[in-house]
């Protein structure tokens, strides 16, 4: 079915008959094509007046002749969410390239219509012809033609130099490189009549080409991180490929380790364990290179996009993951499909499970501690023993990354006199660790009169307040998301003594001051100071601590 972007408001789907449904009935046509309803469904969206066949309604057991338009108006119905935090990263006059998550649709299918990619990108720039295409779940690389032109120029030559794609599969990939070369055709032994399985030798059944080049790029024996480049384009060549050499796709319901689960999904009784089986909630597929040339400029243009998983027995433990950076960084590890565990607070106060919770962890994320305390003995001795009790259990391979501060170079208070002795109690007993010295970060859920100029400012101003005294200093911050985006960068190096996380914000204090107390919003760092802001005028007033003096958040 065809899809045109003059109704963006509704859905309206259209087909022609051609040679092979002529003398169908409408009923019969409708069955057969779109099985995701029964004959009763069809008969009930006949009579609801949702089918037309051209322009008008007619009854189910009209026969069909040929190019007859068949129209399908369906109604409004609640559309399941879907991950509409796409990248835009090339556009130009004829073109886009577009950076798609997993779980996102790109054509309107089933019952995604507004949440879909084509609906997004239509709304915005109006009708699109997508280049090549991904499925829901995978992720990566697109490109989109602005006009019929530039697609045709797609279409006509062979302008797509190389398309890669990252995949982890289970198991341990038996070579270096392997290159798969056969056919693919309808999976016999399947009760899903989409899947499809790989052949190195010419198949009875109806079949086409497939070859793809595979390369191993990272094993742990269990899993295995590969990198697919495609020489033809089949339906799920990669996957079913895959599947058919004994290395299912992890978090692929098809094509994982039991197509079972994907009978599952339509009644949602997928079990837990089978929901720990899979791994990820998607499949691990993502297009991440992407080298054209360019259909009117001639030039070559190259896309590479990082894939948003990982090994999972590179698993990351995240300390003080109730806090607030603690609780953003296990937001962007969700959001990119990166293993995870927290390290809860109890943890501290039962070594066994401490223990057991790192056994294998590669890298720690230690956000937990205290940076203000009345008492300073407290602090430093609170701080330091959490650092004595990770030396004591992680793996001699794990590597520590010490969420600090740049003031630890030059500043001598209990907070940072903690930071630096947990360095060197680290060092001396051979962990491996790096300091991740981070500015003076922002975001909703920071604590005012704690550790947040920003969020300080944002509380008095939600309650109509003002500070005691705002001195002319400047300040140099970074949004928590950065700031995530930052740590998670420094994880992908190799590990070095600190790493420092630049600000992003230059902002004097009065002017921080006079933009939350604007009410109207002027820029984009207006939104993001506006979120603070927000938050406070939402939040419980319970859970905001007391103040004491506004300018105490400067000193340090």
């Amino acid at each position: 079915m065809k899809y045109t972007p003059q109704s963006l408001e509704r859905r309206v789907v259209r087909t022609a008959v051609d040679w092979s449904c002529c003398g169908q009935t409408l009923i019969a046509f409708l069955v057969s094509r779109f099985p995701y309803r029964d004959k009763e469904g069809w008969q009930k969206a006949i009579a609801g007046g949702e089918i037309t066949l051209n322009g008008k309604n007619i009854p189910p057991e009209t026969v069909l002749s040929l190019h007859d338009q068949v129209e399908y108006l369906p109604k409004e119905l609640p559309e399941p969410p879907a991950d509409m935090d796409f990248k835009i990263v090339y556009e130009d006059k004829h073109l886009l390239v577009i950076d798609k998550p997993g779980n996102l649709c790109v054509h309107p299918a089933g019952p995604f219509f507004k949440h879909t990619l084509w609906h997004a990108l239509c709304s915005r720039f109006g009708e699109i012809h997508f280049v090549n295409r991904l499925d829901r779940e995978t992720s990566g690389l697109m490109i989109a033609a602005k006009d019929r032109e530039t697609a045709s120029g797609f279409a006509k030559r062979e302008l797509l130099r190389e398309k890669s794609y990252t995949v982890m599969v289970y198991g341990e990939f038996g070579e270096e490189k392997k290159h798969a070369r056969g056919f693919l055709a309808k999976d016999p032994n399947s009760p899903v009549r989409k899947k499809r399985h790989f052949y190195l030798t010419e198949p009875s059944v109806p079949s086409e080409t497939a070859e793809t080049f595979l390369e191993l790029l990272e094993s742990s024996g269990r899993h295995s991180l590969l990198k697919a480049t495609l020489v033809t384009g089949r339906m799920h060549q990669i996957r079913a490929t895959l599947c058919s050499l004994g290395y299912p796709v992890v978090g692929d319901k098809l094509y994982g380790p039991d197509e079972n689960i994907y009978l599952k999904q339509k009644t949602e009784s997928i079990t837990p364990e089978e929901k720990r089986l899979l791994i990820l909630s998607r499949q691990a597929l993502h297009a991440s290179k992407l080298v054209f040339e360019h259909p009117f400029t001639g030039k070559v243009l190259s896309f590479e996009s990082p894939a948003p998983f990982s090994l999972p027995d590179t698993e990351i433990a995240v300390t003080g993951a109730e806090g607030f950076i603690g609780s953003f960084m296990v937001r962007e590890l969700k959001k990119r499909d990166i293993s995870f565990i927290r390290i809860p607070r109890e943890a501290f106060e039962d070594e066994k499970q401490l223990a057991s919770l790192l056994s294998g962890v590669k890298k720690v994320l230690h956000f937990a501690g205290i940076s203000r305390h009345a008492d300073g003995e407290y602090l430093y001795q609170t701080n330091m023993r959490l650092a004595q009790l990770l030396v004591q259990h992680v793996d001699k391979e794990t590597v520590i990354y010490l969420a600090s501060s740049p003031h630890v170079l030059t500043k001598d208070l209990p907070y940072h006199k903690s930071k630096r002795d947990a360095m060197t109690l680290f060092e001396n007993a051979g962990v491996r660790a790096s300091a991740l010295l981070m500015p003076n970060t922002f975001g909703p859920g920071s604590k005012p009169f704690y550790n947040s100029v920003v969020s300080t400012f944002a509380l008095l101003a939600a309650r109509g307040e003002t500070p005691e005294r705002i001195e002319n200093v400047m300040l140099e911050l970074l949004p928590v998301r950065d700031l995530c985006a930052g740590i998670l960068s420094c994880l992908e190096q190799p590990p070095q003594k600190m790493f420092l996380i630049p600000h992003t914000i230059t902002l004097p204090l009065p002017e921080l001051w006079e933009r939350l107390g604007r009410r109207q919003i002027k820029d984009m760092l207006d939104d993001l100071l506006f979120e603070v802001r927000e938050y406070f005028e939402n939040a419980d007033p319970r859970q905001t601590l007391s103040p004491t003096r506004a300018d105490t958040m400067i000193k340090n």
